[in-house]
């Protein structure tokens, strides 16, 4: 179970601040769709171009399409976002330290309580309040069987629960503790996702292929 220390009931709309984002103009849309077809259509005759995107973005214009459009509205770099966001079925994954980068627009920080490869705390604070802490084990992690400690097949990675446990129950504990005391205009975000084993910008990513070097006759 996770332990949640008692703090004074707060409405979260009443604290959060505010946070400007970009406009999202109709017109705009085709322009998106563009870019992402272009993303989407890797070169598949030498793998260069497909070996930089991340796995769940390698074809698939649905998802460039949701990153170009999630990177505009939060304003952040595309390059961040590929990296730090996974999206599948049409539903978001944001990495831990995103969300935190998020949270922090908004005034709220989060800090790592306490720690190891069995447990991990993480608080949430705005300004010098401590809001509430939320606790995650490797037990709720293996009664959930988020945990895969040997190599993934489809993808050919290994994953970070089998080498650091400690640090994904510190992205676990950070999701769940913004999930309960974050700020309410970003909740959508700290949802956790059992069907990612690892969090997005954990993920080790094999190597992208040396490039052939050109012979000059």
């Amino acid at each position: 179970m996770t332990s949640i220390e008692p703090a004074p009931l707060r409405s979260r709309q009443g604290t959060s601040t505010q946070i400007t984002r970009a406009a999202d103009p109709v017109g705009n849309l085709s322009e998106k769709m563009q870019m992402a077809r272009a993303m989407a259509d890797t070169d598949k005759s030498n793998g260069q171009w497909d070996a930089m995107l991340p796995a769940s973005y390698r074809g698939s214009v649905g998802a460039c399409l949701m990153a170009i459009d999630f990177a505009e509205r939060n304003q952040l770099s595309l390059i961040e976002v590929l990296g730090q966001v996974s999206f599948s079925a049409g539903r978001s994954t944001v990495s831990a330290r995103l969300q935190r980068k998020l949270a922090a627009r908004a005034g709220y920080i989060t800090r790592r309580i306490s720690g190891d490869d069995t447990q991990c705390t993480v608080g949430v604070y705005h300004g010098d309040q401590l809001l509430g802490e939320a606790t995650y084990t490797y037990a709720q992690a293996e009664k959930l069987g988020i945990i895969y400690t040997g190599n993934n097949p489809s993808k050919g990675l290994k994953s970070t629960w089998a080498g650091d446990p400690a640090q994904m129950l510190y992205h676990r504990a950070t999701t769940r503790a913004l999930d309960y005391y974050g700020p309410a205009d970003e909740s959508t975000m700290f949802v956790e996702d059992y069907d990612l084993v690892d969090d997005p910008a954990d993920i080790a990513r094999p190597p992208a292929p040396a490039v052939p070097a050109t012979v000059v006759e």
